[in-house]
């Protein structure tokens, strides 16, 4: 007489949401450890003047190009290809997080700047 074996379940919506709670938490607390002058030139091969500078701009460079080799990796992670990195994976998403962060405090401050400044209207007053 055969056994009816009992299945497992696979994985449900709870695991899956769980696992991506995980991630987050994984990069918040990477993106809060993130040195930049250590992490960038390897991550996204930034030059010392471009870590160093303190424009917009730049830090939009950066980004982009932190975006773009997270595009990378996960190609290479999707595909199962032997260079996939989930380190550096992990590492670029708490890179990205950082930086916007970085970007967003930048703006703040240049519009808490702005705002304190009396601008001139139209009619000069």
């Amino acid at each position: 007489m055969a056994r009816d074996r009992k299945t497992r379940p696979g994985p449900t919506k709870r695991h899956g949401q769980a696992a991506r709670a995980d991630c987050e938490r994984v990069v918040r607390a990477g993106a809060e450890l993130y040195d930049r002058a250590r992490h960038l030139p390897r991550l996204a091969r930034a030059t010392p003047q471009e870590i160093a500078s303190g424009d917009r701009a730049v830090g939009r460079i950066l980004l982009a190009r932190l975006m773009r080799a997270l595009r990378s990796e996960r190609r290479r992670g999707r595909a199962g290809h032997w260079s996939y990195d989930l380190n550096r994976h992990i590492a670029l998403m708490q890179a990205i997080a950082a930086e916007r962060a970085r970007l967003m405090a930048l703006d703040d401050a240049t519009a808490a700047r702005h705002a304190g400044e009396e601008r001139p209207t139209a009619n000069g007053r």
